[in-house]
């Protein structure tokens, strides 16, 4: 039985090329999942904004006109009125049972005696984490990797 090294070499090579295709093919994936992140990032933060613009909208259109507008702006400036008055009745039960609360404190509070000082904390053993701040840098690589290969992770 003769042993063909040159077919053993072209297996060899294709097998590399497999690996760098696949390789590349998982970098572009990888690539592409962190730019829409980024992406999907960017639309939260806008629509955060979008939310901000609206409720400013909406406080400026109530103190301009208030009850005296339209029909259809009247139930939710009715409703707006109602809860801002639901709310001053709340914050003021709220500063009422503070103001219990502190009185009741203070009459039971006895003098105080010096507390005899603790001992100081004994000093942590360095532990064998990496220098770098304590953060591993191949730490959910397996995890990245099966993400960027569109597997679930393992558990």
């Amino acid at each position: 039985m003769a042993f063909n090294v040159e077919y053993l070499k072209s297996k060899v090579m294709d097998l590399r090329q497999t690996g760098a295709d696949l390789a590349q093919t998982g970098a572009n994936k990888a690539r592409t999942l962190s730019n829409i992140a980024k992406l999907k990032a960017a639309n939260l933060g806008e629509q955060e904004t979008l939310r901000k613009a609206y409720g400013e909208l909406g406080r400026l259109y109530f103190e301009k006109y208030g009850i005296s507008t339209e029909p259809e702006f009247f139930s939710a400036c009715a409703t707006i009125d109602e809860t801002l008055a639901k709310i001053a009745i709340n914050d003021a039960k709220i500063r009422e049972l503070s103001a219990e609360v502190e009185d009741a404190v203070t009459e039971e509070e006895p003098e105080e005696e010096a507390a005899p000082e603790e001992p100081a904390a004994p000093e942590a053993e360095p532990s064998e984490e990496p220098s770098d701040g304590g953060v591993d840098p191949v730490a959910g690589l397996d995890a990245f990797i099966d993400q960027a290969n569109g597997e679930q992770p393992e558990e």
